[in-house]
Order: C-alpha cells, then sequence, then structure tokens
C-alpha cells in the first residue's frame, strides 16, 4: 500500500515538472485541474492501490500480523484523502505555468466519431479512421492494429518498434494504423506530430513510418533542427517540413486524430485497439503476442461464419465469445517472413 509520504515525494516531483514550463497567461483553470488529477490519479487511483494491496496479501501491522479489515480501510481512505490533497495544491500551484494547447480542438461528426459494442469485460470500440491514416501491411487484414502514440512519450517510443515487428511477423494477417496523439504536456509533440504528418504527405506510409522510427530515436531531443536533420536523412524535403511545421497546414489532421481519441476515451499514451480491442501501456512482447494470437483465431472463426461483406465490421463488434482484454495469456510472437526472430 503506498504510504503518505510516497504520495507527497511524487507530488512534489509532479509539481517541479510543472513549474519548469514557463507561464502563461490564460489558462482554463478547470481543463488543468483535470489533467492533473488524471496524472496522478493514473499511477495513484483508487483502482491501482486496490490492485497493489490485492498482489500483496494486504497490510500487515507492526508485530508481523495481518491488520484488521476495519484497519486497512481507514488506512486506505486516509492516504486517498491526502492523494486528493496533493491533486488539489498541485492544481493550484501548476494553473499559472501550464501552457496553452498548441492544437485547436476538432468536431467530429456522428459517423467520425468511435463507438463501442459490448459489456464488461468483452467492450470493443470500432474507430472510423480517415482514409490518410499512416498504415502497413494488407488492407484487408483480418486482424487490425490501431496505435495512438505521442512522439514525446518515451513508452511509445519503447512500444513502437514492437508494434513494427509484431506487424512484420504477422505479415499476412495484421495490418499496423498510428493515429497521433500528441499530450498537452507534452511541448514537442504537437511539433513532432506535424512534422510527421509532412513527411506522411511527401513519401506515404512508407515515407511516415521511416520518419517515426528517426524520432522516437531520442524523445528528448525533437526540435525543429533536430526534425528537418530527420528529413534529411530520410531523402525528405526538409524545407517544406520546416515550413509545413511553421505554416501549420497539418493541424487539422492532427487536432482530428486527437479528437478521435478523446470519442474513444483514452486517457494517454500508448494506448492500442486490437480488432477494437482496448490495449493499455507499453506492454511487453509475449502480453502483445498473446493479444494477436487470440484476436487472430477469433477472426479466422469469423471468416468461417460470416459473408465477406460483412466481415470487417464483425471483426470490432462484440460477441460472447470475445477474448478478455489484456493481459491476454502470453505468446512469443513468430518468427518474421524471413526467418528472423522479431
Amino acid at each position: 500500500m503506498l504510504s503518505k509520504s510516497s504520495i507527497s515525494r511524487w507530488a512534489l516531483v509532479a509539481w517541479t515538472l510543472a513549474a519548469c514550463q514557463p507561464p502563461a497567461p490564460a489558462v482554463d483553470e478547470e481543463r488543468l485541474a483535470r489533467r492533473v488529477a488524471e496524472l496522478l490519479a493514473d499511477r495513484y487511483g483508487e483502482e491501482g492501490l486496490c490492485r497493489a494491496r490485492a498482489a500483496s496479501g494486504g497490510e500487515e501491522g507492526s508485530d508481523g500480523a495481518e491488520a484488521p479489515a476495519e484497519s486497512q480501510e481507514a488506512q486506505q481512505r486516509e492516504a486517498l484523502d491526502a492523494m486528493r490533497s496533493q491533486m488539489e495544491q498541485l492544481a493550484a500551484a501548476a494553473q499559472r505555468l501550464a501552457p496553452e494547447p498548441a492544437l485547436p480542438t476538432a468536431q467530429l461528426s456522428a459517423e467520425q466519431r468511435a463507438s463501442s459494442s459490448g459489456t464488461g469485460e468483452h467492450v470493443r470500440v470500432c474507430l472510423p479512421l480517415p482514409a490518410e491514416t499512416p498504415a502497413v501491411g494488407p488492407e484487408r487484414a483480418i486482424v487490425t492494429i490501431v496505435a495512438f502514440l505521442d512522439p514525446e512519450c518515451p513508452f511509445c517510443a519503447r512500444l513502437y518498434p514492437l508494434l513494427v515487428r509484431a506487424q512484420q511477423a504477422y505479415a499476412q494477417d495484421v495490418r499496423l494504423a498510428v493515429a497521433l496523439h500528441p499530450m498537452s504536456f507534452h511541448q514537442s509533440a504537437p511539433r513532432a506530430s506535424m512534422a510527421l504528418r509532412e513527411a506522411y504527405a511527401q513519401r506515404q506510409s512508407e515515407g511516415f513510418f521511416r520518419y517515426f522510427s528517426r524520432v522516437y530515436s531520442d524523445t528528448r531531443d525533437l526540435s525543429m533542427t533536430t526534425l528537418e536533420g530527420y528529413a534529411e536523412e530520410l531523402n525528405i524535403d526538409a524545407a517544406r517540413l520546416r515550413d509545413a511545421v511553421s505554416d501549420g497546414r497539418h493541424r487539422d489532421a492532427v487536432a482530428a486524430s486527437v479528437a478521435l481519441a478523446a470519442s474513444a476515451n483514452i486517457q494517454g499514451s500508448p494506448t492500442l485497439f486490437v480488432n477494437g480491442r482496448r490495449v493499455l501501456g507499453a506492454v511487453p512482447e509475449d502480453v502483445l503476442g498473446g493479444v494477436l494470437h487470440e484476436e487472430i483465431e477469433r477472426a479466422r472463426r469469423l471468416q468461417r461464419s460470416t459473408p465477406a461483406a460483412r466481415l470487417t465490421a464483425a471483426l470490432c463488434r462484440a460477441d460472447a465469445s470475445s477474448a478478455a482484454p489484456t493481459p491476454a495469456r502470453p505468446h512469443p510472437l513468430p518468427a518474421s517472413p524471413n526467418g528472423v526472430r522479431p
């Protein structure tokens, strides 16, 4: 169970990081407070605390015996009250310091928003991706991975090569599509996102994925100079890329991707949807392999019983036989077509 001192230390770290941001005169205080709450609750929320206690088997007293249930509940309430207090203090301290969001808010039509089906652990989310979504793999693949990634997120950078290798390992069955999801607290993410969209505009999906690999080689340096250097390495017109970032010609495309993420209730990156099945975080290879293995088997069953014209809709629609969300049963990725294990 998390102690109050542990929560306080992490709140201080978060406040220090917020204090490094340059001041901005006009801040949406309610939006900022919600984001601060999300950041802390994501790590120290009630659900996470419950899981931590369940895994450890309960809090122990000073004599080594298990603490009474009433004592555990009181300690839990005390820790959560302390967390909420820290969140309120952090929001108040940071509201003068947070930068304004760099992207406009996109308004999506009903057809452009994510929709879900099913209940409980069998919910699936159907994502109507725009035609100009960077993707690799067969257009009629039986499994589609939609990855919402932030260019400045180190966890996304850790997961990205695994996603590419997984698609290569299941090259005939899996399609990988990337939706940009720059988080508001990553100052360089909007700039890198627009550079990525320009890479796509110039070199389509191949150029986008190659450029993204370079962006993820070092998420700490996404300056314009660095982004132009990556373009030159990959034979992408660096001057056009600089102009595209400067004039914001791809802002609407990136904003629409962020709006789609919001409609799917995505709270952070990386977030994956594998035929509509939500997978959170930088999962290890055997977990991703397990999800893909289960989804490919499910898709093949549906192929045998579903007309081809209705298969795409059926793949992201929940059904009683759907596998539960992660953690899936671990399964190694198979060797890629060239015989080398990914």
